[in-house]
């Protein structure tokens, strides 16, 4: 058996043309999104994640955020998604329990 996220890696690798995203008048293919993913997880390694590191991620719906967490999760990360809207007080609790975070430009 394949765990997640192995089967979505395979089919962004198998069928490289095919539309992973669209965003108004922009396509992401799967090869742009592996692509992401592939740089992404380079990155977040670098920084020190791996299994049972949590990274915080703050981030909008884009395909860019999409590959951070893939990435995340390929590296054997714990992934928190953190909600719009969470109180100081939230933040802080989750924040404080995390060894990194991740923000993109819509949520920074």
């Amino acid at each position: 058996m394949r765990l997640f996220p192995q089967p979505l890696l395979d089919a962004l690798v198998e069928t490289p043309e095919r539309t992973a995203f669209e965003l108004g008048r922009r396509r992401v293919s799967y090869n742009e999104t592996l692509t992401m993913v592939r740089r992404m997880t380079t990155g977040l390694r670098h920084v020190g994640l791996g299994p049972d590191r949590a990274v915080a991620m703050v981030v909008s719906l884009t395909p860019e955020a999409f590959a951070a967490q893939l990435a995340a999760y390929t590296l054997g990360a714990v992934v928190v998604g953190v909600r719009p809207g969470w109180t100081a007080s939230q933040l802080s609790e989750v924040l404080g329990r995390v060894e990194a975070v991740v923000v993109d430009d819509a949520t920074a």
